[in-house]
């Protein structure tokens, strides 16, 4: 990939479009950069914003600290490898991305807002930021970095939350409960 392997890596996985909030991301990669000089954000997706992100961290002097992988076959393959996942979405249903990273022991901080916040529980098993503020996700994403107690801590109740809520058991055990209650209720 051309990444260097000493560096800590941040990802972000997803189509790169305006609602994803990259620019912000973007931004916050930089304001990290000033405190810790061996984190790279890691961008995985294609999408019509590529050439204005490019050209954005080239504006905010952020090249060397943001790589752009484009799509990749293989992402499941490097996303364990992130030392934190972001997701700045603007508005978003339920991430994939996210349930992945969690489920692979990624700590995880996202914008609060409404899909994330069914998946997220602050400070338990993720962290929440205000959509846009961007000081507050790098604030974040140095209190894990600093921190290997509460990344441990996020990871575990991550990964327990995706074992006991949104493993494919945990699913089709909720889908059976509403088809016997669908069926109860027909009489």
């Amino acid at each position: 990939m051309g990444l260097d392997p000493s560096r800590r890596w941040i990802g972000a996985i997803g189509r790169l479009w305006q609602q994803k909030n990259y620019k912000d991301m973007i931004w916050a990669a930089e304001m990290l950069r000033v405190r810790y000089d061996n984190t790279t954000f890691v961008i995985l997706g294609e999408g019509p914003e590529r050439e204005r992100l490019e050209y954005y961290c080239d504006q905010v002097r952020a090249a060397q600290q943001v790589t752009f992988l484009g799509h990749r076959e293989d992402a499941a393959d490097l996303l364990p490898h992130f030392e934190l996942f972001w997701n700045a979405s603007l508005y978003e249903g339920q991430s994939n991305s996210i349930l992945e990273a969690m489920q692979d022991g990624v700590p995880v901080i996202a914008s609060d807002i409404a899909g994330t916040r069914d998946i997220i529980e602050h400070e338990r098993n993720g962290l929440l930021f205000p959509v846009g503020d961007v000081g507050e996700l790098m604030k974040s994403s140095a209190r894990i970095l600093d921190s290997t107690n509460l990344r441990t801590a996020l990871c575990n109740a991550a990964k327990e939350t995706i074992n006991g809520h949104f493993s494919v058991k945990a699913l089709v055990t909720k889908h059976e409960a509403l088809y016997e209650q669908s069926l109860l209720s027909l009489g």
